[in-house]
């Protein structure tokens, strides 16, 4: 779970600070690979975030990350 402050239009027309949740889920991998090296990968989906893909605003979004980590 993280919160962030983001701008928010209020009521009245005016522009405002509102702290919101952005809940999330998220999993990983880990595992040896040759050469003394390790090997991550690692997927999250935010379903609190506000994207906006070209047919309109829509929540949620995805993140995946590869690493190849080595001791010299």
């Amino acid at each position: 779970m993280a919160w962030v402050d983001r701008l928010r239009f209020k009521d009245n027309g005016q522009v405002g600070n509102q702290m919101d949740a952005l809940p999330s889920v998220g999993a990983g991998l880990i595992s040896g690979a040759p050469g003394n090296s390790e090997v991550t990968l690692d997927y999250s989906y935010n379903f609190g975030i506000l994207r906006n893909s070209g047919g309109g605003p829509q929540f949620g979004g995805h993140s995946v990350i590869f690493t190849w980590s080595m001791e010299f």
